[in-house]
């Protein structure tokens, strides 16, 4: 039997009888508690960007374009652009989705299937609607994924939207943050609890 211990969207799993793994469960609780475990950043990236140009520049200033995979980052996402919002409530941006690969197959850039979503609309006229094509191949399908500007009468909620990949846009930049100094000691103890219990 397994139990899982949940911190930011990390999870990590340790066998139920195995008593030395509880020293390291509470070590990671209080490093979270206390913000010592990293999270995701987000930056409103400003320019006139593909959905491919928009991929290499992020991945250029060493992050990936945004994976909002889970209503939590989405949420963290959402606060953030709100405080951009002089430019969002005027500018659609790229993150990190497409089904360039297979048409009405999404996954994120990392891979990982498309479970989380925050499409704009429902029935007639949701979101994504490939531009009408039948063919992700056709130059004028939509296979990558922005989200709406927020103008509060139509997108306040950072709904997504599918576009074609030609189209200038700036984008949302995902970076991971180092572990801080007080992290990387708690992980040190934790391996050392668990190196003296398995002895």
């Amino acid at each position: 039997m397994l139990i899982t211990f949940a911190c930011r969207n990390r999870f990590f799993l340790y066998p139920l009888f195995q008593v030395k793994f509880y020293p390291l469960a509470i070590i990671l609780s209080l490093a979270c508690s206390l913000n010592a475990i990293s999270i995701v950043n987000y930056e409103l990236v400003e320019g006139s960007f593909s959905w491919e140009d928009a991929k290499l520049d992020a991945e250029s200033r060493g992050g990936t374009l945004a994976i909002l995979d889970t209503d939590e980052k989405m949420t963290q996402a959402y606060n953030y652009l709100m405080t951009e919002l002089d430019f969002w409530s005027q500018n659609d941006l790229w993150f990190g989705l497409t089904d360039e690969v297979t048409e009405g197959q999404w996954k994120w850039i990392d891979g990982t299937d498309l479970i989380y979503s925050n499409w704009y609309g429902t029935g007639f006229g949701a979101e994504p609607n490939n531009n009408g094509r039948q063919l992700g191949s056709d130059p004028l399908a939509e296979n990558y994924a922005s989200i709406f500007r927020n103008d509060y009468n139509h997108h306040p909620n950072g709904e997504w939207n599918d576009r074609v990949g030609s189209t200038q846009l700036s984008y949302l930049l995902q970076t991971v943050p180092e572990p801080s100094t007080y992290a990387l000691i708690l992980g040190a103890i934790a391996l050392g609890f668990a190196f003296r219990r398995g002895k």
